[in-house]
């Protein structure tokens, strides 16, 4: 859950979304990408709205190295002209969504939704969208989800 003030009104909203941590303008903070829905764009539209965190990377957990869960690794090759692998380790079993996402908050591309048992994976992704056209250069963010707990990284494809 997050609650949105509208700093004009003072009117808060309650929204259910799931946001992905990056440092979006690279200046060494996290910036939180939370996808809204029906503001400013209508009914069932969405938009990312970009917030500003505060603390570095550093301060926030999201690459998983405590003890007892997943850990996502940075993609190789990073940067890539094609396709590339995804690596994540898993101490116990669980519930695991892997997905790309541009950089608007987009899902690009679907590579795991299901149970896994515990262990080390190697995903690919041929720098393609699910449907199968080719994903155009730029930034992109993968997302590992297990039972809930998230993390990401950034990739850089460049056609």
């Amino acid at each position: 859950m997050l609650q949105v003030y509208d700093v004009t009104s003072g009117d808060k909203q309650t929204l259910r979304v799931s946001p992905l941590f990056f440092d979006v303008d690279h200046d060494g903070l996290l910036d939180v990408l939370v996808p809204v829905y029906g503001i400013s764009e209508g009914e069932g539209q969405c938009q990312t709205v970009v917030i500003g965190w505060a603390g570095p990377p550093a301060q926030a957990d999201i690459s998983g190295p405590a003890t007892g869960r997943a850990a996502l690794h940075q993609s190789r090759p990073n940067p890539t002209s094609g396709g590339m692998s995804i690596e994540f380790s898993m101490p116990t079993e669980g519930n695991v969504q892997l997905r790309i996402f541009d950089v608007a908050g987009r899902v690009v591309r679907r590579l795991v939704d299901e149970h896994l048992a515990a262990g080390e994976y190697t995903i690919p992704w041929n720098g393609r969208h699910d449907d199968g056209t080719p994903a155009g250069t730029g930034n992109y963010y993968y997302q590992l989800r297990v039972d809930g707990e998230e993390q990401a990284r950034r990739a850089l494809l460049m056609r």
